[in-house]
């Protein structure tokens, strides 16, 4: 147990210390050292969705997603806010399918966001930033827990779920926000006071996503985390981004901005896996489909109109043809049984 529980403090150093931070001066990104300035696969990137492979993964097969979070841990760690589950006993969600080779635990949960909806996100698409991302962190089931996973290359995998601004609250973001009102300040904890599922925080297809091999996106970036970036993105407010800016970080900043910038990607593929899309990373609210106008009918010859008449009137005409048919050949026959009434006209009609 002593090496994991070494990998476990060296984990927490490195993500929880206040040695690094988002800011431009000498603890900020350009300043980041070892991995995460020498590494060849590091995270975040900008995904072009034009370089992406298309590639069939296979779904998503999520395990107790559905599962309330009820004794979740939020914390201010001075970088971010983070939700930990808490005991859940046997219902601890993880993920599996989506081309993983593994199941992979639920670990955490916590945001990037911007000082203003113009950024935020760490990933971006075709270089552009949503104004908030969440990732959804898991660890390799194969592995003791999460410490001992971040020694292996195969260890996490990361679920990163886009948010885009709308004039309404997302009532399934409101429990982990309130929460956040309570750790104002760095190092600060508390539990939800409200219950939090990991199924409703996704996007309504979360079939549809972008895979690549990468890193951990704070020091030491450990190159240990297999991304997969939904497509489709979820709705948050102003204001509940302003309650997100409203928290302060370790270096008594206003915490916002607190995303990395985008690194090479080097010689790694992008794979696309589900239904694709043309168009800006963004997505564009849906046009209701109008139905087309029926063109008039062209009259320039009887047989162009006739291919205009809808098939029911055919029959309809066809019908009515045929009974006026079958009258005039009553009506004829009783005739013939009777010829001393039959009159033939000699006039010409």
């Amino acid at each position: 147990m002593k090496p994991i529980l070494i990998s476990v403090s060296l984990f927490l150093a490195s993500c929880e210390g206040a040695q690094w931070n988002y800011q431009e001066g000498g603890h900020g990104p350009d300043h980041w050292t070892g991995v995460c300035a020498s590494g060849m696969m590091q995270s975040p990137i900008d995904i072009r969705e034009s370089e992406a492979i298309r590639a069939d993964l296979g779904s998503w097969r999520f395990h107790y997603y559905e599962a309330i979070i009820k004794e979740g841990q939020i914390v201010n760690n001075g970088h971010t806010l983070k939700l930990s589950p808490g005991d859940m006993g046997s219902k601890i969600p993880s993920v599996s399918g989506g081309g993983l080779k593994n199941k992979y635990i639920f670990a955490q949960a916590h945001l990037h966001w911007g000082n203003t909806s113009l950024e935020g996100s760490e990933h971006t698409v075709n270089g552009a930033w949503y104004p908030l991302e969440m990732h959804l962190v898991h660890y390799n089931s194969k592995y003791a827990d999460i410490g001992e996973a971040v020694a292996h290359e195969d260890g996490l995998a990361v679920i990163g779920i886009f948010f885009e601004v709308s004039s309404f609250d997302n009532v399934y973001l409101q429990p982990l926000l309130e929460a956040g009102n309570k750790v104002k300040f760095a190092k600060q904890k508390t539990s939800l006071s409200q219950g939090i599922s990991l199924k409703s925080l996704l996007p309504r297809n979360p079939e549809t996503f972008y895979r690549y091999e990468g890193s951990l996106t704070t020091p030491g970036c450990n190159e240990i985390v297999t991304w997969s970036v939904l497509r489709d993105p979820v709705t948050v407010s102003e204001a509940q981004l302003d309650a997100l800016r409203s928290l302060w970080d370790s270096d008594n900043n206003k915490m916002g901005n607190n995303y990395r910038p985008v690194m090479p990607l080097n010689r790694r593929l992008v794979l696309v896996s589900g239904h694709t899309r043309s168009g800006h990373a963004h997505s564009q609210p849906q046009q209701p489909q109008q139905t087309p106008e029926a063109p008039a009918p062209v009259c320039s010859d009887t047989g162009d109109l006739v291919s205009r008449v809808p098939g029911w009137a055919v029959v309809l005409i066809s019908l009515a043809v045929a009974l006026n048919v079958g009258v005039l050949v009553f009506l004829v026959s009783r005739r013939r049984g009777r010829p001393e009434h039959l009159k033939v006209s000699t006039e010409e009609h």
